[in-house]
């Protein structure tokens, strides 16, 4: 029906990581990172939740009727009807991360490196299933694109200064 068709075209809400802002000189967190969520009908934007201990905020999504946050050191997993935080793991210099069926592919960095750079998890669970070596990938990596069963990663090593490297990596998965 016509009315069936045109529900798909609004738009209910749009979530908001706020990256927050952690002062490096005093050594403190003067803004908290935090989720928020906009109505474009209506105008109105509500913080829905507030993200302790994390320096900044890198992505969000929403996945199975979950939304995802990684933020500095923790992926998050918030139930998307009620904001209710549902888990939480540390995963040291989380950067970016993409979903395939039940997994989660993450990409990592941080200062002063690290003993992977990807790993994959149980989107539900959050269990580590398993990390790619820095034998085979010896980067700081940044973002990540699923496409089929091939994990597309971006690799910069950015957190090595003067060694940045501009690769593209794939993850059969």
């Amino acid at each position: 029906s016509a009315l069936a068709g045109s529900a798909q075209l609004h738009v209910h809400q749009v979530l908001v990581l706020n990256e927050g802002y952690y002062d490096v000189v005093a050594g403190e967190q003067a803004v908290p990172v935090s989720l928020g969520t906009y109505d474009p009908v209506s105008g109105l934007y509500t913080s829905v939740a507030t993200i302790a201990n994390a320096r900044f905020g890198n992505q969000v999504a929403v996945n199975g009727g979950n939304i995802y946050v990684g933020a500095d050191s923790f992926l998050l997993k918030y139930d998307a009807d009620s904001y209710a935080l549902l888990d939480q793991e540390v995963v040291t210099g989380i950067r970016g991360f993409a979903f395939w069926n039940d997994a989660i592919i993450i990409t990592r960095g941080e200062l002063g490196g690290l003993s992977h750079y990807v790993e994959v998890r149980d989107k539900n669970t959050f269990d580590l299933l398993y990390t790619v070596s820095t034998i085979d990938l010896p980067y700081s990596c940044e973002d990540v694109e699923v496409v089929g069963d091939i994990a597309y990663i971006a690799v910069g090593n950015a957190f090595e200064w003067g060694n940045t490297v501009g690769m593209l990596g794939k993850l059969n998965l």
